[in-house]
């Protein structure tokens, strides 16, 4: 699980950068990261954490990631359709 927060630290460092993540991140109680998003501590579930942080991009982007879900269903119940016919 730490290495899945990393990751999403790290993804989101490159999308939406330092300023914007770190203030997402100190949102989170329990989560310690080094500037460039290594863990340097973690203090409780590393699950809750991880589903706090996960939270925290939501909200920031929420209509960006429905308008991806939504595309991507589009997408997919097209090709659903096209198969079909």
């Amino acid at each position: 699980m730490k290495s899945l927060i990393s990751k999403l630290v790290k993804k989101q460092l490159l999308i939406l950068g330092p300023d914007i993540t770190f203030v997402k991140v100190k949102n989170v109680s329990g989560l310690t990261l080094d500037p460039d998003g290594n863990i340097l501590g973690l203090v409780g579930d590393p699950k809750g954490i991880f589903e706090a942080l996960t939270s925290e991009f939501i909200a920031l982007s929420g209509s960006v990631v429905k308008q991806t879900l939504d595309t991507i269903h589009s997408v997919s119940q097209n090709q659903v359709v096209e198969q079909t016919i």
